[in-house]
């Protein structure tokens, strides 16, 4: 059997349609005789990695195609020959839980410090509005310097898009780990699966860390709630897809203006009560 498989948006849509019925197990069930074409429409350059180190890589074609608006969805579809949108929704649901494959460099990055015992930062996003501010983010990590024994691992991928950046970490402290660029996507969602919780911005990891269920740090601009909330008619907001676990007990969240120690205080319970203490 073949299948074609569509994976498209941000590295977050991505992660969230991985998760979709379980969607990317698919391939690791994949039988000597099955084949697959996975189709990458993604504005993160680096998304086909998740197949890079798989297991059955022989038998799946990645077509990493880059990125475009709706306008053009249906000449490029025709320019690809892809499946019409929508397919990885139609496939059989698959067991889970999810697995990543990192690659053997990953490891030996991960078999540097205990990836149990770490709060990932993930302070920068798809676009540089989002990222958490740098002031902001060194309060954080003091906090947690002096709160806690984790380690805090800072992740990311540098690319280009409209100006955005990778924020590297300011402390010099032994505990904090510099890993941008340094795991793949698969490694870093391996990290994220191992970890204890997560500092992040409105950004692709959020997401994967609300599907694995980690306590959260999280942090965005205004912008965020003025595009992924409304009210409903009883007065209270609703929060769409991209913001479907922000009222989870072991997520703590605010817009930028309102960040206080309290919000870091309140996530650090969070991490001991996670950490069995």
């Amino acid at each position: 059997m073949h299948f074609d498989v569509e994976y498209g948006g941000g590295l977050g849509d991505v992660f969230a349609q991985s998760y979709h019925n379980n969607s990317l197990n698919l391939f690791a069930n994949l039988q000597p005789q099955d084949t697959a074409t996975v189709f990458f429409v993604c504005a993160n350059p680096f998304a086909g990695e998740l197949f890079a180190y798989h297991p059955n890589r022989s038998q799946i074609a990645v077509r990493e195609l880059g990125y475009w608006m709706v306008d053009h969805d249906a000449e490029n579809r025709r320019l690809h020959n892809m499946p019409p949108a929508g397919s990885v929704y139609r496939l059989p649901p698959q067991a889970g839980p999810i697995v990543f494959y990192p690659s053997a460099q990953d490891l030996v990055e991960l078999s540097r410090f205990d990836p149990r015992a770490t709060v990932v930062v993930a302070a920068s996003a798809g676009l540089s509005d989002r990222n958490i501010p740098h002031d902001m983010l060194e309060q954080v990590v003091d906090y947690l310097l002096a709160t806690t024994t984790f380690t805090i691992a800072y992740t990311g991928r540098t690319f280009d898009r409209h100006g955005r950046i990778e924020q590297a970490p300011g402390s010099r402290n032994p505990r904090v780990l510099n890993l941008i660029d340094k795991l793949s996507v698969p490694g870093t969602a391996y990290l994220v699966q191992q970890c204890k919780g997560l500092v992040t911005a409105h950004s692709a990891l959020n997401l994967l860390g609300w599907h694995e269920h980690k306590p959260q740090l999280l942090l965005y601009p205004q912008s965020v709630v003025n595009r992924h909330s409304h009210r409903r008619a009883d007065g209270l907001m609703q929060w769409d897809q991209w913001m479907f676990g922000a009222n989870r007990p072991n997520t703590q969240h605010t817009v930028f203006e309102l960040f206080g120690p309290a919000h870091t205080a309140a996530f650090v319970n969070t991490l001991w009560s996670a950490h069995g203490v």
